[in-house]
């Protein structure tokens, strides 16, 4: 019930010795007395994959007792299509007599089932394609093409192809145009592919073709490979510098392929239990939604929230020290939070409860502030109550974030808050963005010089050490055309 998962069964111990089947026959009882009916389709499988002559009138007992429909059902078509009825009524048993009669009524054995299964066999691959510096790409001429890097899935060389101002034909004017590109010779291949623009603020992306292609390299007189699917008229320019696609001139284009192989064809079994996933994250949900059962409030500005100490309490070592520790003696049950805002706490408690964060857009502030200042927020509360793993969620979204104007404020955050990845990827932006001025013309570049020295003085002696290696290079390259000359 806590975990949503079962202990291995034969660590589960029971007064006498029993088989592995006893021990899941136990748990069924149990799950029909406390109505979990996930555990209870779980025990239905195991179950089910485990019938023989021997206990199959007892498992058939079971099901009829607690209601276990598919269970039943799966018993009496061993029995049936066994064509061994006389062993099973001569095995132990409380319904062998009743089994008997079962099947002397019978008038004809049902009809045999058999089932056979077609699985298409695939493998899958993303390539995540930047296009940094998109205005100066911009008009080298139409029909002239960029190229990815090419990258391999199912065992096939492919790249993206980008036309900045759109492929040779007519329809492609005032377009990009992007297409998937197969590299490898003499290849003939069936794959899905799904061309994706990227949202690099929130690291969602959205279709923009999506189709199945049958791919085969066809060389032309060059000898280069020309086989291609794509879109002419990806998306309008207008449109796209208008969008949330293109931050900082740098757009992403991602693109999932699925390569599909021969069918494979194979007998199966009748009996399939649907096991539905798991409902946990729901429950705790509806718990902290509805506060039932709830034995603290928190008081955060003007709005209060009812939560649960013991949830609070596994997930939070914060939490556990304040509620039954030495922090919590003097009131346990009534808490004011001064240096947050309701909106954060709200999809703090939402992560404690359910291990996922409410749509960054939902998160309301005092103030109106764009999503990457909602992270931040967060990161600092994940920080405080030691949540490791949504700090970790709020380090990658800001690292996919950044940009000259913010980096230096999110460089003494990351110092300020203990985040080292997300210290080393600000650094690694300024050092390779080549616009260090713009940076230091930003609003957080003084922030970050008078509160974190540390980190400004090491910023520096990075882009010094930089600077003389760029030197070192020119220097030797220099002496080399010399000598040659």
């Amino acid at each position: 019930m806590y975990t949503d998962s079962l202990p291995d069964i034969e660590d589960i111990e029971l007064d006498e010795i029993h088989e592995d089947e006893d021990v899941v026959k136990h748990l069924l009882v149990a799950a029909d007395k406390y109505a979990l009916e996930r555990l209870k389709l779980v025990c239905t499988d195991m179950l089910c994959r485990s019938l023989n002559l021997r206990t199959v009138v007892t498992t058939l007992a079971l099901a009829e007792l607690h209601s276990c429909s598919q269970l039943k059902d799966a018993c009496v078509e061993y029995i049936m299509t066994s064509g061994k009825i006389g062993h099973v009524v001569a095995s132990p048993g409380l319904l062998v007599v009743a089994m008997a009669a079962a099947a002397a009524t019978q008038l004809s054995p049902p009809a045999t089932k058999t089932v056979s299964r077609c699985t298409a066999k695939t493998t899958r691959g993303t390539h995540v394609f930047e296009i940094d510096g998109y205005s100066l790409h911009k008009g080298i001429g139409k029909g002239k093409l960029i190229r990815s890097a090419a990258f391999n899935v199912g065992g096939y060389s492919w790249c993206i192809q980008y036309y900045p101002d759109g492929s040779p034909r007519a329809e492609s004017t005032d377009h990009i145009s992007v297409f998937l590109h197969l590299l490898s010779p003499k290849a003939t291949v069936r794959a899905n592919f799904d061309l994706r623009l990227v949202d690099r603020t929130t690291g969602s992306s959205t279709s923009v073709l999506r189709d199945t292609g049958q791919f085969s390299t066809v060389l032309d007189h060059d000898g280069e490979s020309s086989q291609n699917w794509g879109k002419r008229n990806f998306m309008k320019k207008s449109d796209l510098e208008a969008s949330v696609y293109l931050r900082n001139d740098c757009m992403v284009i991602r693109c999932d392929i699925t390569i599909i192989k021969t069918p494979q064809v194979a007998e199966t079994a009748v009996v399939e239990v649907r096991v539905p996933p798991s409902d946990l994250r729901d429950d705790f949900g509806k718990l902290l939604q509805t506060g039932e059962g709830a034995d603290v409030t928190f008081q955060v500005q003007r709005e209060v929230f009812a939560a649960h100490r013991t949830v609070l309490a596994a997930r939070s070592p914060v939490f556990r020290a304040q509620l039954y520790g030495q922090l919590g003696q003097d009131n346990r049950e009534f808490i004011t939070i001064e240096d947050m805002q309701p909106g954060v706490f709200n999809a703090l408690l939402h992560l404690i409860y359910t291990d996922s964060l409410p749509d960054i857009k939902d998160i309301e502030l005092d103030e109106i502030h764009e999503d990457e200042d909602v992270v931040k927020h967060l990161l600092v509360a994940a920080d405080k109550y030691a949540l490791e793993r949504l700090k970790l969620v709020c380090t990658d979204m800001l690292c996919k974030s950044l940009n000259v104007r913010t980096v230096a404020n999110t460089l003494a955050l990351a110092e300020l808050h203990s985040c080292s990845l997300l210290k080393d990827a600000c650094i690694e932006y300024i050092m390779t963005s080549g616009r260090i001025g713009d940076v230091v013309a930003s609003p957080g570049y003084q922030h970050l010089k008078k509160d974190c020295p540390i980190v400004f003085i090491s910023l520096w002696e990075k882009a010094i050490t930089l600077a003389l290696c760029f030197k070192k290079i020119i220097i030797h390259k220099c002496l080399k055309h010399k000598k040659t000359s």
